[in-house]
């Protein structure tokens, strides 16, 4: 061997590693150990605290009280309308006939299926009513549509009835000289309305409590009623455009409204709406809001319970759905139970612990003048005992007065913070809120839209 070979000094070969397996390993790991977290992390809805704004559209079955009467057939026998339900009456005009036999009834009746029609002049009176509220229409009052078909069915089957007892003169002449057809006039103008319902008597000093039993009431159809007696209901006749809407109110809802003059109402039936005067009176013991129309009547004149919305006050502010909202309690912590940081602004309990005791922070809800605050703290237990600072004197958490608080979720970091609210303002679905500590909501963050599937602290995928 020469030399030469015997200088020559082997190295090891490094393995030949591919940068690229390397990169594809590392994604490889990412995009597993992301899958993983996926999957073990709670799921959670999420949704966004917005500016926004509601409307408090409270529901009520309000009691109708009017001016009415209840008119008594005069005599025995089949009864025949001269107008229909919900038509205006003037003083002397007729109302009703009573047919000893039957006889005339049966053939106006006749006369007005098969062969009445329509003379010039109703035809133009008709078409004239027509123009006149398609002129008038106005699309964002949709309700006014039912009441215009209503008042036109009305007017026609009124005026068929007209031709007939126009073409049928002489036999209506020939029966009312035998006496066997008697018409009856009314003594006061009003709005005749053919149902009873036993609470026509009722008035705003003579209402009770009973009388929103709905259950109680029985209601008579007239309308579908041919043979009558003497002295049984012959129509109901409303003497006045000025009514009232009657509903009982819950103690807070009276202090809500207390002080209003003037609501808006929408009626449920046709969304027709309209502004009354109102007022909330007490009644043994209970409060009710009275509102006061002087429309709307004859839409309504049948019904003795109105469903109608309180369109009350608009709110703005932050806007939360209340599924989002999660109810605590606050606990009231005297005074000289509270202890603070060295910041002197953080307030803190001394809670026990064994022979000792810890300082827990107090998440602060409100403060009342003496310095008693309202609030509350992470895993807080009935049994858990916090002590006065300069006596060491302990209470424990049942013992303390209650109230309800509420607060969010949010979920900004991947984890639950719960963060305690005001609720401002409320409907059915939304509410206005505003954070009690304003570092721990804001606008645009993100709260859980259930709160019930959501913990403290933890961990969350938003969806």
């Amino acid at each position: 061997m020469s030399s030469r070979d015997r200088n020559i000094v082997q190295f090891h070969k490094m393995p030949n590693i591919r940068i690229s397996l390397v990169l594809v390993l590392i994604i490889m790991v990412y995009v597993v150990f992301h899958m993983f977290s996926y999957f073990t992390k709670k799921h959670v809805a999420i949704t966004e605290v917005r500016q926004g704004s509601i409307v408090s559209d409270d529901h009520y079955d309000a009691l109708a009280i009017r001016s009415e009467q209840v008119v008594k057939a005069a005599s025995s026998g089949y009864l025949y309308y001269y107008l229909s339900s919900l038509s205006r009456i003037g003083t002397g005009q007729y109302a009703y006939s009573i047919d000893s036999n039957g006889q005339m009834v049966e053939q106006l009746k006749q006369y007005s299926e098969d062969d009445a029609s329509l003379s010039d002049t109703q035809k133009k009176q008709l078409a004239e009513k027509l123009l006149g509220f398609s002129e008038g229409f106005d699309t964002s009052d949709y309700g006014s549509l039912y009441s215009f078909y209503a008042q036109a069915q009305a007017s026609l089957k009124e005026s068929l009835a007209l031709s007939a007892r126009s073409s049928l003169k002489r036999q209506l002449q020939q029966a009312t000289a035998e006496e066997t057809f008697k018409s009856y006039a009314t003594d006061v103008p009003g709005l005749i309305v053919l149902n009873v319902d036993g609470k026509e008597d009722l008035s705003l000093k003579n209402f009770t409590e009973n009388d929103f039993d709905t259950s109680k009431v029985t209601e008579k159809n007239l309308a579908s009623v041919d043979k009558i007696k003497a002295g049984e209901p012959v129509y109901r006749l409303v003497t006045s455009d000025n009514w009232n809407l009657v509903m009982p109110l819950s103690d807070d809802k009276a202090k809500e409204l207390r002080d209003n003059t003037g609501i808006e109402i929408t009626f449920l039936e046709d969304g027709a709406k309209t502004w009354c005067k109102s007022h909330v009176t007490r009644r043994d013991d209970q409060y009710y809001l009275i509102l006061s129309l002087d429309d709307s009547v004859d839409r309504y004149a049948a019904e003795r319970f109105v469903s109608i919305d309180l369109s009350l006050e608009k709110k703005n502010g932050l806007k939360v759905p209340n599924s989002s909202l999660k109810q605590v309690l606050l606990y009231e912590i005297p005074k000289n139970y509270i202890t603070y940081g060295g910041d002197q602004q953080t307030p803190g309990v001394l809670r026990r612990i064994g022979d000792g005791h810890v300082v827990t922070k107090l998440s602060e809800y409100e403060k009342d003048e003496d310095g008693t605050i309202w609030g509350t703290y992470d895993g807080i237990r009935q049994s858990d005992e916090i002590l006065d600072p300069g006596t060491l004197r302990g209470k424990t958490i049942q013992s303390l007065e209650v109230k309800k608080g509420y607060g969010v979720f949010n979920v900004n970091k991947g984890y639950a913070q719960f963060a305690l609210v005001r609720i401002l303002f409320h409907n059915n679905q939304y509410s206005i809120i505003e954070p009690v500590h304003s570092s721990e909501l804001a606008l645009y963050d993100h709260i859980a839209l259930e709160a019930s599937d959501v913990k403290e602290d933890e961990i969350v995928n938003g969806t």
